[in-house]
């Protein structure tokens, strides 16, 4: 289960991945690589969601995790003012969104307790 604060999340670099996408350089793990389409889509989403933080949220702090096994995982959680209660969505957050979907993947963008933001998309390997 996700953490839901952002006082519980301890934020990972990149998890150690297994599979494909693992290549052994002495003592640490490289990403060999990641389709195209899903390394864009992580990064577009991921700057979108800190970009909010920096221009909306007035948080003190942010952290993004990015894992990857047999699919993508990238959470974003701030401390900021969160999201208002029946806010419309605004380009960037739909564009999150869409991103994953094009992909068959999910973005889901919520509030959290006692305050803040989380971005949590979850983006296949195999894009088809």
């Amino acid at each position: 289960m996700p953490p839901s604060s952002a006082e519980n999340v301890v934020p990972l670099p990149v998890s150690v991945p297994t599979g494909p996408a693992r290549k052994k350089r002495g003592r640490s793990y490289e990403l060999e690589f990641l389709p195209a389409a899903v390394e864009i889509a992580t990064y577009r989403i991921a700057t979108e969601a800190l970009n909010n933080v920096v221009r909306h949220a007035g948080a003190t702090s942010c952290s993004l995790c990015l894992a990857v096994t047999d699919h993508v995982e990238l959470d974003i959680i701030d401390d900021g003012i969160g999201i208002p209660h029946r806010h419309p969505a605004g380009v960037g957050l739909t564009t999150m969104c869409e991103r994953a979907a094009e992909l068959g993947g999910a973005t889901v963008i919520a509030s959290v307790v006692p305050h803040g933001t989380r971005v949590h998309a979850t983006l296949p390997l195999a894009v088809t």
